[in-house]
């Protein structure tokens, strides 16, 4: 087992030494990884803390333009924010 027990504890790390959004990033290319092994009919879950909407990556054309594709094969893609860490 690793050093962290939960995703909450590997984000609230993160966030301490400054790689909230490297760490996010890197989650959001698995889940579009995870795109040709899902069906029509599942729902893309997209789970971000309130700090990485400040990332500019996460408003780029090709993460956009990625969402959209991924819309053509799963039914859904859902964005939810995180309540875990603060905003501030």
């Amino acid at each position: 087992q690793g050093q962290f027990r939960s995703p909450d504890a590997m984000f609230r790390a993160a966030t301490e030494i400054g790689t909230l959004w490297s760490l996010e990033r890197l989650c959001r290319k698995r889940a579009l990884e995870s795109l040709p092994r899902m069906s029509s009919s599942e729902i893309l879950f997209v789970n971000l803390e309130p700090k990485s909407f400040y990332d500019p990556e996460l408003r780029s054309r090709d993460f956009l333009k990625q969402i959209e594709e991924a819309a053509h094969v799963c039914n859904l893609v859902e964005f939810h924010t995180s309540l875990l860490t603060p905003a501030a």
